[in-house]
């Protein structure tokens, strides 16, 4: 979709799994690079943008060294946008909860996040431009359908009822209310 939208851009994908990097070499035809966010890379290319959808969450054994990794990775002047399941909201007592008893999450190596505190780990080297709160019936039931084991085949129709109450969540930009956030953040 993004190279739909930029035709010129040359996206590479990055994930700790060799298979992962293998389908987005196969899926996407472009290049992908294998490591842990969670330990120092040895990786010294760097980028206009990195995209992160649900990945930092996955990186709380080290998140600081995830962040300094990120930074490293990310041109000055550069931009990262990440989606992060948000740990302010009052869904976070119950998705603890969740974590510990379902067998498809590792509580121990997931966790939801604080935006705030989470850009205080970039200890400067990023500055927040952008932060929105979002997270109501789609978010559960199309993008985490696993969470309520809705089947793939079902979203479609789930989505026409959802997307239009979606949105009206979404606009409230509740901290307090939302499953997940949004940002944008600036490499200084």
């Amino acid at each position: 979709m993004i190279q739909r939208r930029f035709p010129g851009l040359r996206p590479v994908g990055f994930d700790i799994s060799d298979s992962a990097c293998a389908a987005y070499r196969r899926v996407t035809g472009g290049e992908a690079i294998q490591g842990d966010l969670t330990r120092p890379l040895q990786h010294h290319r760097r980028f206009d943008a990195a995209l992160a959808i649900g990945g930092l969450h996955h990186c709380i054994v080290n998140l600081p060294q995830a962040i300094d990794n990120l930074a490293q990775l990310v041109k000055p002047g550069g931009v990262l946008l990440m989606m992060e399941p948000s740990s302010d909201g009052v869904v976070e007592r119950l998705r603890n909860r969740w974590y510990r008893h379902d067998h498809y999450f590792d509580a121990q190596t997931e966790h939801a996040l604080s935006h705030d505190e989470l850009l205080q780990l970039t200890k400067g080297q990023f500055r927040a431009e952008v932060v929105r709160y979002i997270g109501g019936p789609a978010y559960f039931l199309i993008l985490n359908s696993l969470i309520l084991r809705v089947p793939l085949g079902a979203k479609r129709m789930v989505a026409a009822g959802t997307w239009p109450l979606e949105r009206a969540f979404n606009a409230l930009n509740s901290r307090g209310a939302a499953a997940a956030f949004i940002a944008r953040w600036r490499r200084v």
